[in-house]
């Protein structure tokens, strides 16, 4: 499958079947031609083969989530840099500059994001969520839209990284958010440890 942008990526989406009845009919344009429009409370992910296939994706969401005029969230890491994110969505992004000056996306690295010292702490990061989100909405953007990128694969961090992922999608359930959580499909071939 590809992502809008012609990158070959594999897609996957987890949703609530009982958040279809909470959340505002309203759906989302997720800027992914696979993936389609989505509703509010939609955790999704996909597998990306390569650097350009990550940047093309990533590009093409927060595009759309930018052109919503929803608050937009990055947290990068390997293989994408804040730098390279930054340069990527002002190539990607007409008056990219215009939603960076007026605080509509932010870029953050992954370990600042996820890491709460050296645990990853789940309860810790969806609380950051909350307060992203109720941030964006007091400034008056429609919800918060965010993609991260699951570096920690192979590390001593995927047994609670896992659990974090199921909070995820219980916690977004009644809340104007959609994320997109992105992993190196080379990482994730046979069996990982759960």
């Amino acid at each position: 499958m590809r992502s809008g942008r012609g990158g070959a990526a594999r897609f996957r989406a987890y949703q609530r079947p009982e958040r279809e009845a909470v959340l505002s009919p309203a759906l989302r344009n997720t800027g992914i031609r696979v993936l389609g429009d989505t509703p509010w409370g939609m955790h999704s992910c996909v597998f990306y083969q390569s650097k350009e296939d990550l940047l093309d994706t990533a590009i093409d969401y927060f595009r759309a989530g930018l052109d919503s005029n929803e608050f937009c969230l990055w947290v990068v890491s390997d293989p994408v840099t804040e730098t390279d994110a930054e340069i990527a969505l002002r190539r990607g992004v007409p008056n990219f500059s215009r939603y960076l000056a007026a605080g509509q996306i932010e870029i953050i690295r992954g370990r600042d994001w996820y890491l709460n010292g050296d645990l990853v702490d789940s309860q810790w990061i969806i609380g950051r969520l909350n307060e992203k989100l109720t941030g964006a909405l007091g400034k008056g953007f429609e919800g918060l839209r965010a993609s991260g990128n699951a570096f920690w694969l192979a590390s001593i961090h995927w047994r609670e990284f896992c659990a974090y992922e199921q909070e995820v999608n219980h916690s977004l359930a009644d809340k104007n958010v959609v994320v997109l959580c992105t992993y190196p499909l080379e990482a994730c071939r046979g069996a990982d440890p759960s």
